[in-house]
């Protein structure tokens, strides 16, 4: 739907695109025929994923929140910088460095175990993104089968997205 939304109104790249109810009417949405089956399952099966990747998000936000706090509270920090609020981004030195930061001193044998855990839980993270982006390409799938797209409509939107 975004190819084509933003095929159709040209607005890419804005960070709050204006959208209109004229520009959604143009966007072809596909209602289920009641009587086919088929459209029916597959229709289903979308809105069981998007559950799922729902429910995905959920979890791995939770996830991102609770070793956070956990930092917080373990280590008495009342602000953390920005740096560590996005701590799935740093590595094993930026991690170390931001802590130093917030004037956290580890001694080493602490310093490793933090460090395993801070692996373990962008590993966790890591698999919750790989689950969502698997159950992304099925939902996908199901869409371009869905509106009866050709293996060349499909190439020129997956292309029109990468």
């Amino acid at each position: 739907m975004d190819f084509l939304y933003q095929d159709l109104v040209g607005e890419g790249g804005r960070v709050f695109p204006e959208v209109k109810p004229v520009q959604l009417f143009k966007l072809p949405i596909k209602i289920p025929n009641i009587e086919d089956t088929n459209e029916i399952l597959k229709s289903k099966n979308i809105e069981n994923k998007v559950q799922q990747i729902q429910k995905l998000w959920s979890e791995l936000i939770d996830k991102q929140r609770q070793f956070l706090e956990y930092l917080q509270a373990k280590y008495n920090i009342t602000k953390p910088s920005k740096s560590l609020q996005k701590w799935i981004k740093l590595d094993s030195n930026g991690l170390l460095s931001e802590l130093k930061k917030a004037k956290v001193s580890l001694e080493v044998k602490t310093e490793m175990e933090l460090l395993k855990f801070f692996k373990e839980e962008k590993i966790e993270i890591a698999t919750f993104k790989e689950k969502i982006e698997k159950i992304d390409n099925e939902i996908d799938q199901y869409v371009c089968e869905l509106y009866g797209l050709t293996e060349d409509e499909i190439r020129i939107v997956n292309n029109a997205n990468a």
